[in-house]
């Protein structure tokens, strides 16, 4: 009777550990703790990179840009200049300097105080001759073209010689020599900006001017090139050649023309097309609990579809800002799954990415995390 209790006490001892471990399923693992689901979402994420169109707006402050005339006056003075071939030469010369793209006039004025009029008189500049003749008493004005004049220069007054008439040289004896040089009093107004590596798809711009001050015609320059010349608007748009736009620095120079002035401010606009890529990123919590008991993990997710083809990217930041790359491959429609391992993650928070590369583009339609 003894022996037949304890047969009994075993059988239902038995059975008791076949119903526990039956109750409990497949949760339960001899030795192993096992994961559980903690994350799971619905998505419709679309990954990969993307163009977006953006503007950039860069103000051109107040500026004032002028070229007017202003007249410089060079007072030579009075002299004697005589040429025999006894005597020889006696001429005068003098020395100026100007800025020769400033030059819009020259104009050489004297009296004739004597002369016995033995010979002509000759005037040049720069070697080349302006006027040569014999000079009356009186007073008398010569134009200079412009196109004889340098930086520096040279000008020079020698009478020819008397020749036959032995007995007495050339002679001119010149009061009040003066020459009249009309100048553009140039300003101009240059502009630096910059453009990212970012913004250099450039599909449109302008530059816009509000004049205070308008009068005659301006020259507008983007980078060396010029975008515009004439007369202008009080609110004057200039559409500019993109391909003149460069990543780095630029420069806009206003430029006013012969007999013009201009105040004013304004600004550049431009257009530009941005390459973006878009990822899916999911931070989650493993606590102290979680972290002791774990053994490895899973990511799944759905692709729906697949714009364009490359590769799928899925890693996973720590706490500590490393980073595990946990699959590379190629983009298709279907159920995905990898396995991460304890190295992959610490305790707190942690970050799952997923992102393409060589283009690809594709949509993610749910997700979950098991750990």
């Amino acid at each position: 009777m003894d022996d037949f209790l304890k047969w009994l006490a075993v059988a239902v001892g038995i059975m008791v550990v076949l119903v526990v471990i039956f109750a409990l399923g497949p949760s339960f693992n001899f030795g192993e703790k096992q994961t559980k689901a903690k994350i799971q979402e619905s998505l419709d994420v679309t990954i990969g990179p993307y163009v977006v169109e953006n503007s950039k707006r860069i103000n051109i402050p107040e500026f004032s840009t002028v070229k007017e005339v202003s007249r410089r006056t060079f007072g030579i003075g009075d002299h004697n200049v005589s040429s025999g071939l006894l005597t020889g030469t006696q001429g005068y010369s003098y020395h100026f300097d100007i800025v020769r793209d400033y030059a819009k006039s020259a104009l050489l004025s004297f009296v004739v105080e004597s002369t016995n009029n033995y010979g002509p008189l000759k005037i040049s500049v720069n070697g080349q001759t302006v006027e040569s003749k014999n000079y009356q008493r009186g007073f008398y004005t010569i134009p200079i073209d412009v196109s004889m004049l340098e930086n520096s220069n040279l000008l020079s007054i020698i009478p020819a010689s008397s020749s036959w008439r032995l007995w007495a040289p050339n002679h001119y004896y010149l009061k009040n020599i003066t020459l009249n040089i009309e100048e553009y009093m140039s300003k101009e107004k240059s502009v630096e900006f910059a453009i990212e590596d970012n913004e250099a798809n450039i599909s449109e711009a302008q530059i816009v001017l509000y004049f205070d001050t308008n009068k005659g015609s301006l020259d507008i320059f983007v980078n060396n090139e010029q975008v515009f010349s004439g007369l202008t608007v009080p609110t004057h748009r200039v559409t500019i050649n993109t391909s003149l736009l460069k990543p780095g620095k630029n420069y806009i120079e206003l430029v006013a023309g012969p007999d013009s002035a201009y105040e004013g401010s304004g600004y550049l606009w431009f257009k530009y097309k941005e390459k973006r890529g878009r990822g899916l990123e999911k931070a989650f919590q493993i606590n102290a609990d979680d972290y002791e008991r774990f053994v490895r993990g899973e990511i799944a997710f759905d692709v729906s579809s697949v714009a364009r083809s490359g590769k799928l990217i899925v890693t996973l930041e720590d706490p500590s800002g490393a980073e595990h790359q946990i699959a590379r491959e190629t983009a298709e429609n279907g159920h995905h799954s990898y396995l991460f391992e304890k190295s992959d993650i610490g305790q707190g928070v942690n970050t799952l990415r997923i992102s393409s590369q060589e283009g690809a583009v594709f949509t993610i339609t749910s997700l979950s995390i098991n750990y």
